[in-house]
Protein backbone atom coordinates (compact mmCIF):
# COMPACT_ATOMS: atom_id res chain seq x y z
CA UNK A 1 0.00 0.00 0.00
CA UNK A 2 2.86 2.39 0.80
CA UNK A 3 4.50 1.74 -2.57
CA UNK A 4 1.24 2.38 -4.40
CA UNK A 5 0.72 5.63 -2.48
CA UNK A 6 4.29 6.71 -3.23
CA UNK A 7 3.79 5.97 -6.93
CA UNK A 8 0.57 8.01 -6.99
CA UNK A 9 2.32 10.90 -5.24
CA UNK A 10 5.22 10.74 -7.72
CA UNK A 11 2.76 10.74 -10.64
CA UNK A 12 1.03 13.80 -9.15
CA UNK A 13 4.35 15.62 -8.80
CA UNK A 14 5.21 14.67 -12.39
CA UNK A 15 2.05 16.43 -13.53
CA UNK A 16 3.59 19.64 -12.16
CA UNK A 17 6.72 19.25 -14.32
CA UNK A 18 5.47 20.65 -17.58
CA UNK A 19 7.31 23.96 -17.54
CA UNK A 20 10.78 25.06 -16.44
CA UNK A 21 9.60 27.16 -13.51
CA UNK A 22 7.69 24.29 -11.91
CA UNK A 23 10.52 21.80 -12.57
CA UNK A 24 13.00 24.02 -10.78
CA UNK A 25 10.61 24.50 -7.86
CA UNK A 26 10.33 20.74 -7.51
CA UNK A 27 14.14 20.51 -7.30
CA UNK A 28 14.31 23.41 -4.86
CA UNK A 29 11.60 21.94 -2.61
CA UNK A 30 13.15 18.47 -2.50
CA UNK A 31 10.78 16.65 -4.85
CA UNK A 32 13.44 14.77 -6.80
CA UNK A 33 13.51 11.70 -4.55
CA UNK A 34 9.79 11.26 -5.05
CA UNK A 35 10.08 11.70 -8.82
CA UNK A 36 12.88 9.16 -8.99
CA UNK A 37 10.51 6.45 -7.73
CA UNK A 38 8.98 6.53 -11.23
CA UNK A 39 12.16 4.92 -12.58
CA UNK A 40 10.94 1.66 -11.01
CA UNK A 41 7.43 2.03 -12.43
CA UNK A 42 6.15 -0.61 -14.84
CA UNK A 43 4.42 2.18 -16.75
CA UNK A 44 6.56 3.26 -19.74
CA UNK A 45 4.75 6.60 -19.92
CA UNK A 46 5.80 7.37 -16.32
CA UNK A 47 9.38 6.44 -17.21
CA UNK A 48 9.30 8.52 -20.42
CA UNK A 49 8.06 11.56 -18.53
CA UNK A 50 10.68 11.09 -15.83
CA UNK A 51 13.50 10.65 -18.37
CA UNK A 52 12.42 13.74 -20.29
CA UNK A 53 12.12 15.91 -17.20
CA UNK A 54 15.40 14.90 -15.59
CA UNK A 55 17.17 15.46 -18.92
CA UNK A 56 15.84 19.02 -18.94
CA UNK A 57 16.75 19.51 -15.27
CA UNK A 58 20.29 18.22 -15.86
CA UNK A 59 20.97 21.02 -18.33
CA UNK A 60 20.94 23.53 -15.47
CA UNK A 61 24.18 23.69 -13.46
CA UNK A 62 22.31 24.52 -10.25
CA UNK A 63 20.33 21.28 -10.40
CA UNK A 64 23.13 18.80 -11.03
CA UNK A 65 24.46 18.45 -7.48
CA UNK A 66 21.00 17.97 -6.01
CA UNK A 67 20.11 15.50 -8.73
CA UNK A 68 23.07 13.26 -7.88
CA UNK A 69 22.87 13.63 -4.11
CA UNK A 70 19.14 12.89 -4.05
CA UNK A 71 19.39 9.59 -5.92
CA UNK A 72 19.63 10.45 -9.60
CA UNK A 73 22.21 7.79 -10.44
CA UNK A 74 20.11 5.08 -8.85
CA UNK A 75 17.13 6.25 -10.95
CA UNK A 76 19.21 6.17 -14.13
CA UNK A 77 19.96 2.47 -13.63
CA UNK A 78 16.54 1.11 -14.62
CA UNK A 79 16.10 3.84 -17.24
CA UNK A 80 19.41 2.88 -18.91
CA UNK A 81 18.14 -0.64 -19.54
CA UNK A 82 14.64 0.28 -20.67
CA UNK A 83 12.97 -1.33 -23.68
CA UNK A 84 12.09 2.18 -24.90
CA UNK A 85 14.72 4.00 -27.01
CA UNK A 86 13.50 7.46 -26.00
CA UNK A 87 13.98 6.64 -22.32
CA UNK A 88 17.49 5.32 -22.97
CA UNK A 89 18.49 8.40 -24.99
CA UNK A 90 17.10 10.86 -22.43
CA UNK A 91 18.75 9.03 -19.53
CA UNK A 92 22.10 8.87 -21.37
CA UNK A 93 21.85 12.61 -22.04
CA UNK A 94 21.17 13.20 -18.34
CA UNK A 95 24.16 11.08 -17.38
CA UNK A 96 26.41 12.96 -19.80
CA UNK A 97 25.19 16.30 -18.42
CA UNK A 98 25.82 15.24 -14.83
CA UNK A 99 29.33 13.99 -15.69
CA UNK A 100 30.24 17.42 -17.01
CA UNK A 101 30.14 18.94 -13.50
CA UNK A 102 33.65 18.83 -11.99
CA UNK A 103 32.46 18.60 -8.38
CA UNK A 104 30.42 15.48 -9.17
CA UNK A 105 32.81 13.36 -11.20
CA UNK A 106 34.24 11.32 -8.32
CA UNK A 107 30.83 10.97 -6.65
CA UNK A 108 29.31 9.76 -9.91
CA UNK A 109 31.96 7.12 -10.49
CA UNK A 110 31.83 5.90 -6.87
CA UNK A 111 28.01 5.88 -6.99
CA UNK A 112 27.39 3.55 -9.91
CA UNK A 113 28.65 5.61 -12.82
CA UNK A 114 30.92 2.84 -14.12
CA UNK A 115 27.98 0.51 -14.60
CA UNK A 116 25.99 3.26 -16.28
CA UNK A 117 28.91 4.01 -18.62
CA UNK A 118 29.14 0.36 -19.61
CA UNK A 119 25.35 0.08 -20.07
CA UNK A 120 25.17 3.13 -22.30
CA UNK A 121 28.26 2.14 -24.30
CA UNK A 122 26.77 -1.28 -25.04
CA UNK A 123 23.36 0.11 -25.98
CA UNK A 124 21.77 -0.84 -29.29
CA UNK A 125 20.87 2.85 -29.77
CA UNK A 126 23.71 4.61 -31.69
CA UNK A 127 22.89 8.09 -30.36
CA UNK A 128 23.56 6.82 -26.85
CA UNK A 129 27.15 5.93 -27.78
CA UNK A 130 27.99 9.61 -28.22
CA UNK A 131 26.60 10.46 -24.78
CA UNK A 132 28.54 7.55 -23.23
CA UNK A 133 31.79 8.62 -24.92
CA UNK A 134 31.28 12.24 -23.86
CA UNK A 135 30.56 11.19 -20.27
CA UNK A 136 33.72 9.07 -20.16
CA UNK A 137 35.74 11.91 -21.65
CA UNK A 138 34.37 14.37 -19.07
CA UNK A 139 35.06 12.20 -16.01
CA UNK A 140 38.42 10.83 -17.15
CA UNK A 141 40.30 14.04 -16.36
CA UNK A 142 40.17 13.36 -12.59
CA UNK A 143 43.04 11.26 -11.22
CA UNK A 144 40.93 9.30 -8.69
CA UNK A 145 38.39 8.56 -11.42
CA UNK A 146 41.14 7.39 -13.79
CA UNK A 147 42.21 4.68 -11.34
CA UNK A 148 38.64 3.41 -11.09
CA UNK A 149 38.17 3.46 -14.87
CA UNK A 150 41.37 1.50 -15.48
CA UNK A 151 40.37 -1.03 -12.82
CA UNK A 152 36.92 -1.70 -14.26
CA UNK A 153 36.99 -4.27 -17.07
CA UNK A 154 33.47 -3.49 -18.35
CA UNK A 155 34.29 0.21 -18.55
CA UNK A 156 37.59 -0.37 -20.33
CA UNK A 157 35.87 -2.66 -22.81
CA UNK A 158 33.25 0.04 -23.33
CA UNK A 159 35.94 2.64 -24.03
CA UNK A 160 37.70 0.41 -26.56
CA UNK A 161 34.39 -0.37 -28.21
CA UNK A 162 33.55 3.34 -28.44
CA UNK A 163 37.04 4.12 -29.76
CA UNK A 164 36.32 1.68 -32.61
CA UNK A 165 32.99 3.27 -33.46
CA UNK A 166 32.22 4.24 -37.06
CA UNK A 167 31.08 7.63 -35.71
CA UNK A 168 34.04 10.02 -35.73
CA UNK A 169 32.77 12.14 -32.82
CA UNK A 170 32.25 9.05 -30.65
CA UNK A 171 35.80 7.92 -31.53
CA UNK A 172 37.28 11.30 -30.62
CA UNK A 173 35.67 11.41 -27.17
CA UNK A 174 36.63 7.81 -26.41
CA UNK A 175 40.23 8.35 -27.57
CA UNK A 176 40.42 11.56 -25.50
CA UNK A 177 39.20 9.62 -22.45
CA UNK A 178 41.85 6.96 -23.04
CA UNK A 179 44.45 9.71 -23.47
CA UNK A 180 43.41 11.30 -20.17
CA UNK A 181 43.75 7.93 -18.45
CA UNK A 182 47.22 7.40 -19.84
CA UNK A 183 48.35 10.82 -18.69
CA UNK A 184 48.51 12.17 -22.25
CA UNK A 185 45.39 14.33 -22.68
Amino acid sequence: ADEEFELQAAQAVMQLCFDDKSRFQIVKQGGLRLLYTLAESNNLEDQRNLAKNIAVLSENEKNKIRMVLEGGLKALGPLSSSVDETIIVESAMTFRNLCHKDELKSTIIRGGGLTLCANFASSEVPEVHLYAAQALHFVSDKRDVQYRLVGDKRCLNAMFSLANSVDREVQEHAVNALGNMSGNP
